[in-house]
């Protein structure tokens, strides 16, 4: 069997393959129709296919890249600053000569810069979500406090 006929959801008999779900077939036989019946060119076809795959395929793989940023932040919230904090979590500090180390400073104190934005959005979304999820918390307090 050819590699193409075990990548489409069914195959000329109409037999599904073991590998997909039985609802994901569907759902791409009911995409493949419907882009049919619309008459979509080719461009407009790929435009659909690169839509369904960002919906689908995860831009990348969930986690961090770099753990010493973990424990960094962690000191970094209890107010280690400066040389300490370089020297406790770039590996190598003392021996690098003056440009290396700037550039791993500088690499370390933007992987804090982004953790604490991507928190404060993250606190934002949150205060967001919960102001609109209930309306009690949206009322006006009262006037006696």
């Amino acid at each position: 069997m050819p590699l193409a006929d075990t990548m489409t959801p069914s195959n000329e008999s109409g037999a599904t393959n073991p590998w997909m779900p039985e609802p994901i077939a569907c759902a791409i036989d009911t995409l493949r129709e419907t882009v049919d019946r619309e008459h979509l060119t080719r461009s407009a076809r790929l435009q659909v296919v690169t839509r369904v795959r960002q919906a689908i395929v995860p831009k990348r793989k969930p986690g961090r890249k770099n753990p010493n940023i973990d424990s960094a932040w962690q000191d970094y919230q209890r107010g280690v600053r400066g040389l300490k904090l370089y020297r406790r979590h770039i590996p190598g500090h003392g021996r690098m000569n003056q440009y290396h180390r700037a550039a791993e400073e500088n690499r370390l104190l933007d992987g804090l810069r982004k953790r604490a934005r991507r928190l404060q959005e993250q606190a934002g979304r949150q205060k967001t979500r919960l102001l609109g999820a209930t309306p009690t918390l949206q009322a006006e307090p009262e006037p006696g406090r």
